[in-house]
């Protein structure tokens, strides 16, 4: 990539773009954290502020990092009919309800 060229890239619009499948582990399918940290540095040099691997050049390196998941709540319905003190749920759904009432958290990943 060159700064300023708008017409490279596969379409000559300048977008460069890469998929990749990344095995998530359990430990973050479990309530852990996933980030993505990207490194932009010139042809040569190292984002390795050690220099085993190039030279390390801080004005010239762009690192940002992103929370690739979310932590959200996971809500599950229990109706019940306050007058019988009966429930319209099956078996298997009041099992599933007790089942995620103690996982409180669900994580959500993000697609890009």
């Amino acid at each position: 990539m060159m700064y300023g060229d708008w017409y490279s890239g596969p379409e000559n619009n300048g977008i460069f773009t890469q998929e990749l499948e990344i095995p998530v582990p359990e430990v973050v399918q479990n309530n852990g954290s996933f980030y993505l940290h990207t490194f932009l540095v010139r042809s040569g040099d190292s984002p390795d502020p050690s220099g085993v691997n190039g030279p390390y050049r801080p004005d010239y390196t762009v690192h940002r990092t992103r929370k690739m998941n979310r932590l959200k709540k996971r809500k599950y319905g229990k109706t019940h009919n306050l007058l019988t003190g009966t429930t319209v749920a099956t078996e298997e759904e009041i099992m599933v309800q007790k089942y995620f009432a103690s996982r409180k958290i669900l994580p959500l990943f993000k697609t890009m």
